[in-house]
């Protein structure tokens, strides 16, 4: 284990990386994510002409969606994009994995009494995420941009969950 923290301090070290650095993103996004959450599902409750903005089955924005689709269009979209850009800590650990299947999997329900005016920012936000994820994860781009590849993290097995 001491090697493996060696190795990965050094990988750090070589690469110019902040142990803390990963701890930014989870810490803004929260704040801004509810931010427009709350202000996309206030405005849905006071904008009248939201009412009749909709398309298909979604006509009214305010009211939730009937059939659960777009509930788990965003469920399923946001679990794209953790299973695609969540590195190789995430595709090493099963329980991982199995939790935020679930966790997508439960949302749906949930969600679904959400006012359908919120998927129109979240479904389009998790779908250009993910194929952000997957344009930059494209060697031809990383040559372009100099996005180093990823260093091989060595392999750890947690004694514990």
């Amino acid at each position: 284990k001491l090697a493996a923290s060696q190795t990965i301090l050094s990988l750090q070290a070589q690469h110019r990386c902040s142990p803390y650095g990963m701890w930014i993103m989870p810490l803004l996004f929260p704040p801004l994510f509810l931010s427009y959450f709350a202000s996309i599902s206030n405005l849905s409750f006071m904008e009248a002409t939201l009412s009749t903005g909709g398309a298909a089955w979604f006509a009214d924005l305010m009211a939730e969606d009937p059939t659960s689709i777009l509930p788990a269009v965003a469920a399923l979209s946001w679990l794209a994009v953790v299973e695609n850009g969540s590195g190789q800590m995430y595709a090493r650990s099963g329980r991982l994995r199995v939790w935020a299947r679930i966790t997508a999997v439960a949302a749906i329900p949930i969600m679904s009494s959400l006012p359908s005016a919120v998927f129109m920012f979240w479904i389009p936000s998790n779908l250009w995420e993910w194929a952000r994820i997957k344009l930059l994860n494209l060697p031809a781009i990383r040559r372009f941009f100099k996005i180093p590849q990823q260093s091989e993290l060595p392999h750890i097995v947690p004694e514990t969950w």
